[in-house]
C-alpha cells in the first residue's frame, strides 16, 4: 500500500510530505515546504470548515470515510484520518486497494496522456476565443443602443473571462488550490436559461424553470454551469421539434442529510439502459475513440467531487429525468433534515 501522508504546523504549512503523495500529485521535485498546505492539495473539509484546521484548533483527532480525492490520474474516494501533533497535525490519506486511478499500470498511463491532450486542447483554444472576445466587444460598441443585443453580449463576454480563468487555472500547477465561493443556484439556472433561449428557440423546444427556496452552496461555478449545460445540451440534442426541457432546482432530505437538487429533464426518445448503468458504476469511463458521451461523465466527476451523486431516471419515449444531488454543509440551517 502506497504511505501517503503530511504534516503542517499550526498555520497549516507544509512540514513534511511522502515522497509517494507528491509523485501523485504531480508536484515538481520536492513537495514546497513551508506553503499552506492547500496550495497544492484541495483543501480538505468538514462541513464548511476545514478538517486540518479544526484538528490544530481542537486538539482532537478526526476521520473522514469515503472523502473524494483528486489526483493527476483521476478522483476516488479516500479514507483519512488527521491526527493532533504539539504544533499541528499529521495527515494520513488511505487509498484502498480498489482504488483504480491511484493502482498505477495502464489507467495512470492512460490519465497522464489525457493531461498532456487537455493542455494542447486548452492552449488551442484560447485564440479563437480571444478572436470573438474582441467581436463581441465590437459588437457591444456598435449596437449600443439595441438593449436585447447588450444583454446577451454582457452574458458572453462574461462567460469568456470565466473560461479563460478555468483555462488559466487548468494549465496551472496550483489548479487545486482555489477554494470555491459561495454560489446561488437559482440565479446560476436562470443565467443559463437565458443565454440558451435562442439555441432552445432555433430548435422549436421550450425550455422552462421552476425554483424552490436553496441555500448557496460552496461550489466552482463555472464546474456547475458546464455539468447542467452538458445535460440541457444532451436533452436539446435528441429532442424535436415541440419537445420541451425543465430546469429546476429544491431541497430534498436523504439518509438524514439535505441536498440541493438540481434537475433537468424532458420529453424526448429517453436514454438506453446500457449507458445509465454505465454511469451509475464510478469507475466507468468514456469509450475511447467515441466524440459524444463525455458529457455526462465529466458531469457525474464533478457532482461527485463535491460529495454528491448523480441520478438517472428514463424510460423508452417518455423521457429522461437527471438529478444533480449536492450536499448542503452541515452547520448550514438547512443542512440537517428535520426529526
Amino acid at each position: 500500500m502506497l504511505e501517503l501522508n503530511f504534516s503542517v504546523d499550526d498555520k497549516l504549512c507544509l512540514v513534511s510530505c511522502s515522497g509517494a503523495l507528491a509523485e501523485l500529485l504531480g508536484l515538481p521535485g520536492q513537495a514546497p515546504l513551508g506553503a499552506p498546505y492547500h496550495k497544492w492539495l484541495r483543501p480538505i473539509r468538514c462541513g464548511s470548515e476545514d478538517a486540518v484546521a479544526m484538528v490544530v484548533r481542537l486538539g482532537k483527532p478526526l476521520r473522514l470515510a469515503g472523502h473524494p480525492f483528486v489526483c493527476r490520474h483521476g478522483s476516488c474516494a479516500v479514507d483519512i484520518v488527521i491526527e493532533s501533533l504539539a504544533a499541528g497535525a499529521l495527515v494520513n490519506i488511505d487509498t484502498h486497494e480498489a482504488c483504480r486511478p491511484l493502482t498505477g499500470g495502464r489507467c495512470a498511463q492512460r490519465w497522464s496522456g489525457m493531461d498532456k491532450v487537455a493542455a494542447m486542447l486548452s492552449h488551442g483554444v484560447r485564440n479563437p476565443l480571444n478572436a470573438i472576445k474582441g467581436a463581441v466587444t465590437y459588437l457591444q460598441g456598435r449596437y449600443a443602443h439595441e438593449a436585447e443585443l447588450g444583454e446577451f453580449a454582457d452574458i458572453i463576454v462574461e462567460e469568456i473571462s470565466r473560461l479563460e480563468q478555468f483555462i488559466s487555472g487548468f494549465l496551472s500547477t496550483s489548479r487545486q488550490d482555489s477554494i470555491p465561493e459561495p454560489v446561488e443556484i437559482n440565479g446560476l439556472l436562470k443565467k443559463i436559461v437565458a443565454y440558451t433561449s435562442l439555441q432552445a428557440q432555433a430548435a422549436g423546444v421550450a425550455v422552462a424553470l421552476e425554483c424552490a427556496v436553496v441555500p448557496p452552496l460552496r461550489i466552482d461555478a463555472f464546474q456547475l454551469e458546464q455539468a447542467v449545460l452538458n445535460l440541457f445540451n444532451n436533452a436539446l440534442a435528441v429532442l424535436p421539434e415541440g419537445g420541451e426541457i425543465l430546469l429546476a432546482s429544491r431541497v430534498e432530505q436523504w439518509d438524514g442529510r439535505s441536498f440541493v437538487v438540481v434537475e433537468v429533464a424532458d420529453n424526448g426518445p429517453g436514454m438506453p439502459r446500457a449507458k445509465i448503468e454505465a454511469l451509475q458504476d464510478p469507475a466507468s469511463e468514456p469509450e475511447p475513440g467515441r466524440d459524444r458521451g463525455f458529457g455526462l461523465f465529466i458531469t457525474r466527476e464533478v457532482v461527485a467531487a463535491y460529495g454528491g451523486r448523480l441520478e438517472i431516471v428514463s424510460a423508452a419515449s417518455q423521457g429522461t429525468r437527471v438529478r444533480l444531488l449536492l450536499p448542503v454543509p452541515a452547520d448550514h440551517p438547512a443542512g440537517q433534515a428535520s426529526s
